[in-house]
């Protein structure tokens, strides 16, 4: 169980607090036991207030010696997770990058920082120009080629945004030490 990434996640927004009992139980049967961690596997998340869960989510990470990801630190691991798992197919292509853009890129203002076009800043341009087109394709009302179908250029699109998330983790995310 990677806590520090499952902190990263539920900080953008991308877990919720509720989901943590269950991590605890999957924690527990890797063979990781501390007393909190019992406890938080036992807690049934609730509709409005979950302070019980957080409070023993807290004891917990206190017990296993894992400190909060800073915000920083917490971009680069969703940024990494993303696009490993566009790389190795445990997630739609199309799916892993919007949630690189609209739930990491955009939260981090990053945008405000581009020079030439969207994601030069952290070099996602080639990759969020992908998902723009698959975006528009996904929308268009009629077709875009006389040889292939639009469902046709969009399985094209997603072998595409595939290869160039490899090359992005080669050419510059293998470049990023920090927080690896």
């Amino acid at each position: 169980m990677n806590w520090k990434l499952e902190l990263a996640k539920m900080l953008f927004g991308l877990r919720p607090i509720e989901s943590f009992p269950d991590l605890a139980t999957e924690a527990l049967g890797e063979g990781t036991d501390t007393p909190s961690l019992r406890i938080l596997a036992g807690l049934t998340p609730v509709q409005k207030n979950n302070d019980e869960i957080r409070e023993y989510l807290q004891k917990s990470l206190h017990e296993l010696s894992v400190n909060w990801p800073s915000e920083e630190e917490a971009t680069w691991m969703l940024l990494r997770h993303y696009i490993d798992e566009i790389i190795d197919e445990r997630i739609e292509p199309h799916a892993g990058l919007h949630t690189i853009i609209w739930d990491i890129y955009h939260r981090m203002r990053w945008s405000e920082s581009d020079q030439h076009y969207a994601g030069d800043c952290i070099k996602i341009e080639k990759l969020y120009g992908l998902c723009d087109t698959y975006d528009d394709l996904s929308e268009s009302t009629h077709r875009w080629d006389e040889d292939k179908t639009n469902e046709e250029l969009k399985a094209q699109l997603q072998i595409d945004i595939r290869t160039e998330a490899q090359n992005y983790k080669e050419k510059f995310l293998s470049l990023q030490k920090a927080f690896q």
